[in-house]
């Protein structure tokens, strides 16, 4: 393995994690802003309010994200579980 191929695993890995989560840090995000917003509007200062609607509302998102979010991991594994094969016949010739 060359050092080349080191970095693109590592970039490749973190680039697929984070695309993966990125949804539900996004709804998460959003949760925040709106209950934020709500909180201050009606001058709420109890850190559970906040807590209850974004954990249920990030948990839903998950489950319905899953599919999806496990999809793309397997992509990625089978890619670089082939990838030592390719790399091993590409390599054979030198």
């Amino acid at each position: 393995m060359q050092p080349q191929d080191a970095i693109d695993l590592g970039r490749d890995a973190l680039l697929s994690g984070f695309i993966s989560v990125l949804p539900l840090l996004l709804v998460a995000l959003g949760i925040a802003l709106v209950i934020g917003f709500l909180q201050s509007m009606f001058q709420i200062q109890e850190s559970s309010v906040a807590m209850i609607p974004k954990l249920l509302l990030s948990a839903i998102v998950l489950v319905l994200l899953l599919p999806w979010i496990s999809e793309r991991l397997l992509d990625f594994s089978r890619s670089h579980f082939e990838r030592p094969l390719l790399i091993g016949i590409s390599h054979e010739g030198e």
